[in-house]
């Protein structure tokens, strides 16, 4: 093998040495990686101690063995190759050199050392030599006061507050029109000199709901001064409808607390206090009472703590007018729907009684008519058109709803006795009673399905024609337009005189509508 370095060139014939400067110095020029497969680290102890023996060259073996074992654990590699680096010209040397005594100059270097603990001498003599000095507070400058401020400063803390106040930012009297809506409440609990009811005017905001509403009207309440006091929670109270004078409407619910107030359309509002004896006590029941002359009367009433005897007087009391005077007093008892001729006690508890559905009769008499189902859909005939029947239908209201009640016709009267409703509807029905005299009509309008139909009842009022809309069954609304129109034919009265005008009239309006066609 030859090796060329510049213009020298030796000659080596030592097998051995040659072995050991190709493993340990041109392992890595070789690309391919036959030198590092024939030279591995792993067999190049043997190989080489093989070679030395069949050139005997044993006395070189020691020499290049001799650092062998310590690059054992490591892989074997070229040494590094670095290229003499380019010198540094002169100017960057001497500018270097101006520049290392400034940056020296602007470098100290302090020493951190350990101070010794002081002797209690010096530190004697530390004080006496420095002693402390007591410095003197600044007297503080007297600033002005404004009126607000002094103002605030005289409030004193326990001074009673407005309990109202959280509500204050439901005020919507100075956002624009579009965005606030107004309404005139009147309290029912105010103490008035005069008759005349002062309403509270609000102006809440649209997205207020109605317990925002209740304690806004308690707050303008209070900044008002009115009185009676009102007592907070505003759960205490509640908003009904009224009307343009204040006069509270019973037969509508409360506003739902947690409604929107927006959703009501109402202009006028009553502010009620609410009972709270009410909120434990259980709930009234209806009880139905048919009287003597056929028609029947609905009471309330609790029947833990009522008596026979109790519901008996209830009975006679509100429906005085309907029983006939004479100078012998006439004594009535109570019977059960159920059972004919039978009286009840009057001291027993109502508890002990199923049914809600009773008959008062005269004594030593017999019933008018049997239970209502009896006379549930059938057809009524001349003779018995006079008698008092009752029928099961709805009375469509004044907001298309509809609501189930008891239509009681007789030869002198019609009353509606409205069913058990829910405590909170968007129409309560009102118990009413119109005299026969006053009908004029009744007949079929519509047909509700195979099974359904509706009739409507015209009557005439102080304020002129009036009608009322009911839906029943096929045979239930047959029976009932049969009855009336056989009453209506018994009898004439003024009321009657008027209604060949009315069906006259009604039949001009549609010969009109036939001829426009």
């Amino acid at each position: 093998i030859h090796f060329y370095k510049r213009d020298f060139m030796a000659f080596h014939d030592n097998r051995l040495w040659l072995l050991s400067h190709i493993h340990n110095s041109f392992i890595s020029s070789d690309d391919t990686g036959i030198c590092e497969m024939v030279l591995a680290p792993e067999t190049f102890k043997e190989e080489v101690t093989r070679v030395a023996k069949d050139q005997n060259l044993q006395s070189f073996l020691p020499e290049v063995l001799a650092g062998q074992e310590e690059v054992d654990t490591f892989r074997p590699h070229s040494p590094d190759m670095k290229g003499s680096s380019r010198p540094r010209a002169n100017t960057a040397l001497q500018l270097q050199q101006k520049m290392l005594p400034k940056e020296q100059e602007q470098i100290t270097t302090i020493h951190w050392k350990t101070p010794p603990k002081k002797s209690e001498d010096s530190i004697e003599q530390e004080e006496e030599l420095f002693p402390r000095k007591q410095v003197k507070a600044e007297p503080t400058l007297k600033t002005a006061v404004s009126l607000l401020t002094q103002q605030l400063e005289s409030l004193t803390p326990g001074e009673e507050q407005n309990p109202w106040q959280q509500y204050a930012r439901f005020e919507g009297s100075h956002y624009r029109e579009g965005v606030v809506k107004r309404v005139e409440v009147f309290p029912a609990m105010e103490e008035r000199s005069d008759s005349v009811p002062h309403p509270i005017k609000v102006a809440c905001v649209k997205d207020a709901k109605v317990k925002d509403v209740v304690g806004l009207v308690c707050l303008k309440y209070t900044i008002e001064e009115r009185l009676p006091r009102l007592e907070p929670p505003a759960e205490n109270y509640s908003l009904f409808m009224c009307e343009e004078d204040g006069t509270l409407d019973s037969d509508f619910p409360a506003l739902d607390w947690s409604e929107p107030f927006s959703k009501y359309g109402f202009l006028q509002l009553a502010l009620v206090r609410r009972d709270s004896s009410m909120s434990g006590a259980t709930p009234a029941e209806r009880v139905t009472l048919h009287l003597p002359d056929g028609t029947f009367s609905q009471v309330e009433v609790e029947r833990a703590d009522t008596t026979v005897g109790d519901l008996l007087e209830m009975g006679l009391h509100k429906r005085a007018r309907n029983f006939p005077t004479s100078k012998v007093p006439l004594s009535y008892h109570l019977e059960a729907a159920d059972v004919v001729g039978v009286a009840l006690d009057p001291d027993s508890g109502l508890s002990t009684q199923a049914g809600s559905e009773f008959y008062i009769v005269r004594s030593n008499s017999k019933r008018v008519s049997g239970p209502r189902e009896q006379a549930q859909g059938e057809p009524a005939s001349f003779l018995e058109a006079p008698l008092f029947k009752s029928f099961n239908v709805q009375i469509i209201t004044k907001v298309r709803t509809k609501v189930d009640i008891h239509l009681g016709i007789s030869g002198e009267r019609v009353e509606i006795d409205p069913q058990q409703q829910a405590t909170w509807t968007v129409y309560k029905q009102k118990a009413a009673t119109y005299d026969m005299d006053s009908i004029v009509s009744c007949e079929v309008v519509d047909k509700q399905g195979e099974d359904r139909k509706m009739f409507k009842m015209v009557y005439l009022t102080e304020s002129g024609w009036r009608w009322t809309e009911f839906e029943g069954e096929k045979d239930t609304v047959d029976a009932v337009v049969d009855k009336v129109n056989h009453l209506l034919e018994m009898r004439q009265s003024e009321a009657r005189k008027l209604r060949k005008e009315y069906l006259e009239n009604k039949e001009k309006k549609k010969g009109r509508r036939l001829s426009t066609k």
